[in-house]
């Protein structure tokens, strides 16, 4: 299970289709595109859009917050084996 931030604050959590681990086809459909990985404590990984700020993509202030960083987009949190990065 993973925890997606949209833009908009509404936080949801996802599971990978097969039960154990997201493709990268999923991964990218959540963020909206290329993903772009931030590695947290742990095992735990952020994957953002790695356009976002060419495409002018709305500012995520609940992921921002939470993980110290100006993020924008859609934010995908989960752990590093889950998405297999």
């Amino acid at each position: 299970m993973a925890k997606l931030i949209e833009a908009c604050g509404v936080v949801t959590e996802v599971w990978p289709k097969n039960g154990e681990v997201f493709s990268l086809e999923e991964l990218q459909g959540y963020v909206g595109g290329y993903v772009e990985p931030l590695y947290l404590e742990g095992d735990k990984v952020a994957l953002m859009d790695e356009d976002g700020r060419f495409k002018h993509l709305r500012v995520n202030d609940v992921a921002s917050v939470q993980l110290g960083r100006y993020i924008v987009g859609p934010v995908l949190i989960g752990s590093r084996e889950e998405m297999d990065i």
